[in-house]
């Protein structure tokens, strides 16, 4: 009966082997070795296609670089075994206890017994009961070579494409007819060489790079028409390249954020808003471009005499004018590289990036047949919580997978027509982009505010759901415009800002998300107009040009709305490119909240952690402004901490501590709230005062900080956090905030006067001190899981009950059907383990 990262679990090392056979290659009988997992997948269109799926583990089962490589085994339908390479997706806090999540890839065949549109498990098996060296298809199984291309057997196709010099171009062209160009792929001899690049994961099945490059002005542009940019967009390149295939993937990430950090430089000098006519890619002869989904503006690919294939990602507006794409502005793309004609090939790659092969962890198994899944009680590791998903047995999977196919059909029919539809997609496409949402980057209401994400999709087991969070995740981007890169390719830090004054260190600026204006530190505000003004002036932007800047970067209070969909992608199937737009929206939240004022003479952002220490210092036990956003800041810092590097974590680990620090000191002594803050709305502006749909955002979020930063550790911060939560937890349910009328905590609760020197609230706030007509049944549901595991206390189940109406608790939680399952899912997790 446990749901979240109290649970304790069996280890993989130590699964039973029960009338184990010789060690050998085939020699697994049904029944004679632990089923540790089921991937359930659909059946791929083509014969053969790369298994790919993310596993969670128990703590402590799997120790990266310690443990032998092959962990684990694949046993098909059809009983053959299969070597998976393992790559680890996120981390448990503590180093002892390993990986949380690992991705699993291996090349399959079903054979003809697999009809396209059945549904297929795969067996996942403990690679300690089998000689794995064996299983490998003629790769070393020590890898000693000097480059990483020694590992895998890639096929001659594959090998040339990526060993050549410029494999694939990037093109564009500003309105003054400047010519920018960028190596996308193709190091040549150095492709191999660890260290040329980043190397993400590499194995006997895949090998996964990044990139970063700056797109620059051609020597072959003519330069004739107007002064050139001083560089031009920022590209992310994600590539992959599989054992004995012949496509080449990658995922590609166009920003305009350029952090001017290099003084020396001006690569990466700040430009304001950029025009362009077209986004094209350069394939070399041989080799032409699929992209995973069809939009309005990714054009047809024409042959150049010399056998070179141009392709538009972003083709040329009708009317001959010109795109924008916004400052701090980005724009994805999932596409593959395949050679012409060759049908399989092509084959191939369509149905890869159609997903077809990804498997789904299922759920199911007990003490008998343990099997680690999102929705085990053995493995809970969804987000950094560390939660354990609800299953949707009472609604059957056809009911549960028509429900997802059809809410990824509507998004891609969308996208690929350009439409709108009901909201929250309200917008057409606008010129490249397609931007999810409403324009105002703040929209009120309960809409993609979710605590927990992609239940019905991780219960309906099948692609079509992981499509709609890649579409969700590609339109919420073409919006988001806040992204900002180093010269390298990474996102700023605030360490590396930090300037030397006469009181000590500070931050040359005010940051909330993106600069404040006249705070930059980036010199945005300095950045030249000449061909903003120019393209303006003379009526060049098109209509989509001059809409998407209207569209506004999701703000921090919302922050969700845009990091649900890169969290489930990461969690469920390792994505590069969705990981690090987790880590660079967490990179904003920290530049938002550090400890350092602003400017020389000390002056201090208000929403900043320097605030909040000076408050809590002066004020302690009185409560503090720490509000929704600060929730979803915390969040995103927290999902980056489990799905980052050691490196990541050792550089950020004390911003957690000094959160810790301030919670704990800021927290109300006796009511135990957390959040005491002024609002003009909140409570008609007469008193300091809690929501308490944001306290449980902000439980939430210290949910995931103690469990996947501080869990096992032996910090003592972990204890510091249980204790804080425990408070803040039973303040839900206390009468201080509940209304035994309504049977609901009220929606809003005074905690103090607005006199912070005043002593505050503690036996029950004033009579005009709680919102009568407006009662929490959204958010908090998952708070009583969370007291309740915490605590052992039957009050938070009976207050579920009293606030449903019902002793049958999880039968009325069933009877919602998906009803707010996303912020229901601790507690159904909780209620279906007991």
């Amino acid at each position: 009966m446990i749901s979240t990262c109290l649970a304790l679990a069996a280890l993989l090392t130590a699964a039973p082997v029960q009338d184990a056979p010789e060690r050998g290659p085939d020699t697994a009988e049904a029944g004679s070795i632990p089923v540790l997992g089921v991937l359930q997948l659909d059946a791929p269109t083509t014969g053969r296609s790369i298994l790919r799926g993310t596993l969670p583990l128990p703590p402590g089962s799997y120790l990266p670089g310690v443990d032998s490589p092959y962990p684990l085994v694949l046993r098909m339908p059809n009983g053959s075994l299969v070597l998976p390479q393992v790559d680890v997706v996120a981390r448990y806090a503590a180093t002892s206890d390993g990986a949380s999540v690992v991705r699993l890839l291996a090349p399959v065949e079903f054979g003809e017994e697999s009809v396209p549109g059945d549904i297929l498990r795969v067996q996942v098996l403990p690679g300690a009961a089998f000689d794995t060296e064996a299983l490998l298809p003629g790769v070393p199984p020590v890898f000693g070579g000097a480059s990483v291309l020694d590992e895998i057997q890639l096929t001659p196709k594959i090998e040339e494409l990526i060993l050549r010099a410029n494999s694939l171009v990037g093109m564009v062209v500003d309105p003054f007819k400047n010519l920018y160009t960028g190596t996308l792929i193709g190091l040549g001899s150095d492709f191999g060489a660890i260290g040329a690049f980043e190397l993400l994961d590499h194995g006997h099945v895949a090998i996964e790079s990044k990139r970063y490059l700056t797109m620059t002005l051609s020597p072959n542009s003519a330069n004739n028409e107007g002064e050139p940019l001083p560089h031009h967009f920022g590209v992310h390149v994600y590539t992959r390249a599989y054992a004995g295939f012949d496509f080449l993937t990658l995922d590609l990430r166009y920003s305009n954020g350029a952090s001017d950090l290099d003084p020396n430089s001006t690569l990466d000098d700040a430009l304001g808003d950029v025009y362009f006519r077209e986004l094209n890619l350069v394939t070399p002869a041989g080799w032409k471009i699929l992209s995973a989904y069809q939009d309005q503006t990714f054009g047809e690919r024409v042959v150049l005499p010399s056998g070179l294939g141009v392709t538009p990602l972003a083709s040329n507006p009708d009317n001959g004018k010109f795109h924008v794409l916004p400052l701090n502005g980005q724009l994805h793309r999932r596409l593959a590289l395949v050679p012409d004609n060759d049908p399989q090939a092509e084959a191939e790659a369509r149905a890869h990036l159609a997903l077809e092969g990804y498997g789904i962890a299922l759920g199911g198994g007990g003490p008998e047949a343990p099997q680690f899944s999102w929705t085990s009680e053995l493995t809970p590791a969804f987000f950094p919580q560390l939660g354990r998903l609800p299953h949707l047995d009472h609604l059957g999977l056809d009911f549960v997978r028509d429900k997802v196919a059809t809410k990824s059909a509507e998004l891609l029919t969308n996208l690929a027509n350009g439409t709108a539809a009901f909201p929250p997609l309200v917008s057409g496409a606008v010129g490249w982009a397609h931007p999810f949402g409403q324009k105002y980057g703040g929209i009120t209401g309960g809409g993609g505010i979710n605590l927990y994400d992609a239940i019905s999709e991780v219960y309906a087991g099948s692609a079509a759901g992981l499509q709609y969070f890649q579409v969700l995740h590609r339109m919420k981007s073409d919006r988001q415009r806040n992204v900002i890169y180093n010269f390298n390719g990474q996102p700023p830090t605030v360490d590396e800002r930090l300037v030397q004054g006469p009181n000590g260190p500070y931050f040359p600026g005010f940051f909330y998300m993106q600069p404040l204006p006249s705070h930059d530190p980036f010199n945005y505000d300095k950045a030249s107009t000449l061909q903003v003004d120019y393209v303006l002036n003379n009526g060049l932007a098109d209509a989509g040009a001059l809409e998407l800047p209207d569209f506004q970067a999701i703000d921090l209070q919302h922050l969700i709305r845009y990091t649900r969909a890169p969290k489930t992608l990461a969690w469920l199937t390792g994505d590069a490119l969705s990981v690090d737009d987790v880590l660079a929206q967490s990179a904003l939240v920290k530049l938002s909240y550090h400890k350092y004022p602003g400017t020389i003479g000390g002056s201090v952002q208000t929403t900043g952690m320097l605030d909040d220490i000076n408050f809590t210092n002066a004020q302690p036990g009185k409560g503090f402004t720490y509000n929704r956003g600060d929730g979803w800041g915390l969040d995103t810092m927290a999902s980056a901490y489990a799905l980052g590097t050691p490196a990541w974590r050792t550089e950020n680990r004390e911003w957690f501590d000094d959160v810790v620090e301030i919670v704990r000191r800021g927290q109300a002594t006796c009511s135990g709230f957390i959040q005491a803050q002024y609002g003009s709305k909140l409570l008609d502006g007469k008193y300091r005062g809690r929501q308490t749909y944001e306290g449980a955002i902000i439980d939430h979020a210290l949910m995931g900080v103690m469990c996947s930063v501080y869990k096992n550790t032996g910090a003592p911060e972990s204890d510091t956090l249980k204790d804080v939560l425990r408070k803040s937890l039973y303040a839900l349910v206390d009468p201080f905030t509940w209304d035994e009328v309504r049977n609901a905590p009220h929606e809003q609760v005074a905690v103090g006067p607005l006199d912070e020197t005043l002593p505050i609230y503690c036996s029950g706030p004033p009579a005009d001190g709680l919102s009568l007509n407006s009662w929490d049944l959204y958010q908090s549901w998952s708070s009583f899981a969370y007291g309740f595991e915490l605590t052992g206390d039957a009050v938070f189940l009976s207050r579920a009950e009293q606030m449903i109406g019902s002793t049958d608790l999880l039968g009325q939680l069933e009877l919602g059907y998906l009803n707010n399952l996303e912020n229901r899912a601790a507690l159904m997790s909780l209620l279906q383990d007991m």
